[in-house]
């Protein structure tokens, strides 16, 4: 049995047990550890990525540069929590995991969102203790959009959703 992360960049990396994936994404840097890891027979579409033809690669580079950015949560010590392309769960077990491990009042599966790149996110509040979004708490499985620059406190972390630019010296 195989297991793979997709990146947002969609490049697939493969690997044998689920926890022995490597650090980064091999092919634009971004950390594996902000992604799911999907088991290989559950993907509807298996990909060759190595055996794909060039004007794929192309409209996937095209697709990708319309946007140089990516959106994140920053702390207000600074901490930045990147959230990956599509839908995702934030939370001390999910993306954000490293980040948030010593806020033991924040939920292991605290927010649900799905990225919108020019507004912002549209999240669910999943969490035992609460979100709120620019000083009003949302509604238990409420969607609600979110847009950049707005105030999401997780519980008693407040954190800012802002759009990062993509450069060479801020991939980790």
């Amino acid at each position: 049995m195989a297991f793979y992360k997709k990146c947002s960049c969609g490049k697939k990396t493969f690997f044998n047990r689920p926890m022995d994936y490597p650090d980064n994404c091999p092919e634009c840097g971004r950390r594996l550890s902000d992604f799911l890891t999907m088991n290989e027979d559950d993907d509807p579409s298996p990909s060759n990525e190595d055996n794909s033809n060039n004007t794929d690669k192309e409209a996937m580079i095209e697709t990708h540069s319309v946007s140089d950015s990516y959106l994140a949560l920053i702390t207000s010590e600074g901490v930045e929590i990147p959230i990956p392309d599509g839908e995702c769960i934030i939370g001390r077990t999910e993306i954000g995991a490293e980040q948030l491990a010593n806020y033991s009042s924040i939920s292991r599966k605290h927010l649900k969102v799905k990225t919108r790149k020019r507004t912002g996110i549209i999240a669910e509040d999943i969490s035992s203790y609460g979100t709120m979004i620019d000083g009003v708490r949302m509604n238990k499985n409420e969607l609600k959009l979110i847009n950049i620059g707005s105030k999401i406190t997780l519980c008693n972390l407040e954190t800012t959703l802002v759009a990062k630019e993509v450069g060479c010296n801020e991939i980790s």
